[in-house]
């Protein structure tokens, strides 16, 4: 089946889009400067917004030392009172997440969540000025999306598996020596032609612990590294990546699931 597309660049929307979690990221050189108590000072400029705060293990692969004592800095997160939103602070990283929780609003649009991540790096951006703590120096950009499936009534997984991710059916027209498959785990890259970066796709099942449900997880995750490329302005980068982000979406998934599932139209 071929799929309607949007033209004239708009892109799809949804009334009930199945996103659970979004993470914008920031990574650059750590700053030999940076103490423990500077998370601190910082938290006392957003607490207001962002009363809790928690003790995270560094995202593996980015653990840093302090050059001065060799001790690791952690990873600290910084949440708001309804559990939705957290800044994530750690040495050469800046990620702000929205994650949906019960009894909060839905998705609020790739507009209003751009919009606060500008606004809250722009303040750490001059803390760390006001604070003499060095130059950001930016290696990579990340965009992140994490969307759930969940089974619906004639929907089971991996039996299915096709009505969600049509490239992913099992060809049950021939004879086949291997049945059905138990379980799927699909990932892919694919480059962005305009210049560095990737969007990676993750598709695995799971089962949700709180509600007891079997779901499919699909990830999609745009990374660039923004002083290569001719989009090296950060706002530019990170709507490119969105638009890769919901192009990418909409052509991974069925038309089925995006009417029936998410209730798709189109807008700009």
């Amino acid at each position: 089946m071929t799929k309607a597309r949007a033209s004239n660049g708009e892109l799809a929307d949804y009334d009930r889009p199945p996103v659970i979690e979004v993470v914008y990221g920031a990574k650059f050189v750590p700053l030999n400067a940076w103490k423990v108590p500077h998370v601190g000072l910082f938290w006392k400029r957003i607490i207001d917004e962002f009363p809790r705060c928690e003790q995270a293990f560094p995202i593996p692969g980015t653990e840093f030392l302090d050059p001065s004592t060799g001790l690791p800095l952690p990873r600290v997160w910084l949440i708001n009172a309804a559990d939705d939103h957290l800044v994530q602070l750690q040495a050469g990283r800046f990620l702000f997440n929205w994650r949906r929780r019960a009894g909060t609003t839905p998705y609020p649009r790739y507009k209003i969540l751009s919009d606060r991540f500008f606004g809250l790096y722009h303040e750490f951006q001059r803390f760390v000025a006001e604070n003499r703590l060095g130059e950001i120096e930016f290696s990579e950009y990340e965009l992140t999306y994490i969307n759930h499936v969940f089974e619906q009534e004639g929907w089971m997984f991996p039996d299915h598996i096709g009505r969600v991710m049509e490239h992913l059916s099992w060809d049950k027209g021939r004879y086949r020596f291997l049945r059905q498959p138990s379980a799927i785990n699909w990932q892919a890259r694919f480059d962005f032609p305009e210049g560095p970066g990737v969007l990676q796709v993750k598709f695995s099942p799971a089962r949700h612990a709180q509600e007891g449900k079997d779901l499919l997880v699909l990830e999609l995750s745009a990374r660039g590294l923004p002083a290569e490329s001719p989009l090296n302005n950060m706002k530019a980068w990170f709507a490119h990546a969105h638009r890769w982000i919901v192009r990418g979406f909409e052509d991974l998934t069925s038309e089925e699931a995006q009417k029936m599932l998410w209730g798709k139209h189109e807008r700009r």
